[in-house]
């Protein structure tokens, strides 16, 4: 099926463009799916197909569209939880599906019916004491009465006490007493008087009308129900009726014919209407609702649909299903971006997380291989170690480190310019390593940030002209370190096609910024493995761009200088 699908997208000569191009946009769109498989988490990737497909959107519009929405929801919230165990893939999480369904394991659907919604709700009498509906169906009238504990050898009340019948061993005979029968009369008004209780609360929930539905065993029996020989003038029931009445309908049936009666009587208009329904008649109307649906359909499909059989109706078809948000952009604009966002992709940023990183895959070599390897290339173990961890740990360790570097401890100032206290590199690199032991040990600092680090690299650092700038501005109290930002900006200024009016918060951290001669000197550090100075330049040009306009609108003072320092090159790089 997939080799024929795809010689027809293939074939130069096919009966059907439009299925064709169908067919083609089919497989593009399976081919990106297929692609973010790996990289891709499992949630994301459902909804991806969910709102790339329009499936979402078609079952919405369906009827039940709204339970229909949240049980594809639940689909996503399980494979989430799926996600939690030891088994990933999409392969594993549809046999996993496929072995739900093959047990027969029954998932409920999400409840999306809120206390205030319109449905059709089921409740018992009892659940709607206190409450009221517009239209209320109180079914199961032909249901009997509770009266077995009236049946019961013992009888208890709370008045008359224990009453049971008499039993006479000498003929093996039992007879009810008078203390009994007194007893079970008693209980028998305490049952009726339950029973109308109840029917009063059902009876009193409708606030526009109430239907009462009841089983008879035939039409005789119904008539007899009903029919009381009564003067019309009684408004109540005989209580020898009503306690021998056996169901509920054996007292709603007389007490509704007396009153139609008397509507008819007095020639009022009656809010009462009795229908006998039998069998026949519900088969009857079944049929009746059949056979219009079928005429119906058979109608509609005879029409022709290309003709127009009211312009006007088709003109107002047209234009709201052709209706176009027009603001359909200013949904893409995102209200928050950090600065790694402004890139726009193009490279990554050392600093940004990847949301779903691959494991980056070291092949296995021998240990006595590994011991020749590193006297033979002469490998540095710092650098081993940094080599072996990703590029996002190893720069926020470099970060966290120039965070915290007391300059004080490895300059000396003369009011005027810094200068090292170390005589050389070697004693500069083991000051700085002390340093760096010395945050591991407060829990400023990991052991495994400090394996990572190259301490000839912040060494380095130390030696250069900033570094030196960077120590006096520490002395004099200007130095500020890891400062966060938020700026507003002109959302066009992200993207040409957001709209100009709106507006954008671009949040990000500056490394370090200090001043000198009444400027700012703005110094951003960068860990990238890059072959010159000039693709720091291009990858961070708009980072630092922004870093200077937030940090003119905060000091309000002109940006004198905007530098990287690229621990890679060890060396200072100036931007425009």
């Amino acid at each position: 099926m997939a080799e024929c699908v795809r010689r027809y997208v293939e074939s130069p000569d096919v009966p059907d463009r439009s299925l064709q191009r169908r067919l083609e946009v089919f497989l593009e769109f399976l081919e990106r799916m297929r692609a973010a498989v790996p990289y891709t988490p499992l949630h994301e990737l459902i909804w991806m197909i969910l709102t790339g497909t329009g499936f979402m959107d078609y079952a919405t519009a369906l009827p039940g569209g709204i339970q229909r929405a949240a049980n594809l929801r639940l689909l996503i919230d399980k494979s989430i939880d799926y996600e939690q165990t030891s088994y990933v893939g999409l392969f594993n999480f549809v046999r996993y599906i496929n072995r739900m369904m093959k047990r027969q394991v029954e998932i409920s659907g999400v409840n999306v019916v809120s206390e205030n919604e319109n449905v059709v709700r089921i409740v018992s009498v009892h659940k709607s004491k206190g409450l009221e509906y517009p239209i209320v169906f109180v079914a199961g009238l032909d249901k009997s009465f509770n009266r077995m504990n009236l049946r019961d050898s013992v009888l208890i009340d709370e008045y008359l006490g224990i009453a049971a019948d008499y039993l006479n061993l000498a003929t093996r005979s039992r007879m009810t007493t008078m203390k009994k029968l007194a007893t079970q009369q008693r209980l028998l008004r305490e049952c009726v008087g339950e029973e109308l209780r109840v029917l009063y609360v059902a009876l009193t929930r409708a606030k526009q009308k109430l239907i009462l539905v009841g089983a008879v065993a035939n039409e005789e029996k119904y008539e007899d129900m009903k029919n009381l020989t009564l003067p019309l003038h009684d408004t109540h029931l005989p209580e020898n009726f009503v306690l021998r009445a056996g169901s509920p309908e054996e007292l709603i049936l007389p007490a509704a014919e007396r009153m139609t009666a008397r509507c008819r009587r007095d020639q009022l208009p009656c809010p009462i209407r009795m229908r006998l329904i039998s069998p026949a008649d519900l088969v009857d109307s079944e049929i009746i609702e059949r056979t219009r649906l079928s005429e119906t359909i058979r109608t509609l499909r005879g029409i022709d649909g290309s003709e127009v059989w009211d312009p006007d109706t088709k003109k107002i078809i047209e234009e709201r299903y052709a209706y176009a948000y027009p603001y359909a952009s200013h949904a893409l604009v995102p209200a928050k971006v950090s600065v790694s966002e402004l890139k726009h992709g193009a490279y990554a940023d050392e600093d940004a997380e990847e949301a779903f990183p691959e494991p980056k895959i070291v092949p296995f070599v021998p240990e006595f291989m590994r011991e020749r390897m590193k006297k033979a290339e002469g490998h540095d173990e710092d650098r081993d170690a940094a080599e072996m961890i990703g590029g996002t740990f190893r720069g926020t360790a470099y970060h966290k480190v120039m965070e915290l570097l007391r300059y004080r401890d490895i300059y000396s100032f003369d009011g005027t310019s810094a200068a090292l206290r170390c005589a050389n590199e070697k004693e500069l690199m083991r000051c700085l390593h002390q340093m760096c032991t010395k945050f591991v040990e407060d829990g400023l600092l990991l052991a495994e940030e400090l394996k990572t680090i190259r301490m000839r690299d912040i060494a380095r650092f130390a030696e250069s002209s900033l570094g030196h700038r960077m120590a006096g501005a520490a002395y004099r109290d200007e130095l500020y370190r890891e400062q966060p930002f938020v700026l507003g900006v002109a959302a066009s200024e992200i993207r040409k096609e957001f709209p100009e009016d709106e507006q954008i918060l671009v949040q990000g951290i500056i490394d370090a910024f200090f001043y000198e001669d009444g400027k700012v000197i703005l110094v951003d550090y960068k860990t990238d493995r890059v072959s010159g100075a000039s693709e720091l330049v291009q990858r961070y040009q708009i980072q630092l761009d922004s870093y200077e306009e937030a940090l003119s609108r905060v000091t309000g003072r002109k940006i004198g200088q905007k530098l990287i320092y690229s621990f890679h090159l060890e060396t200072e790089i100036e931007l425009s």
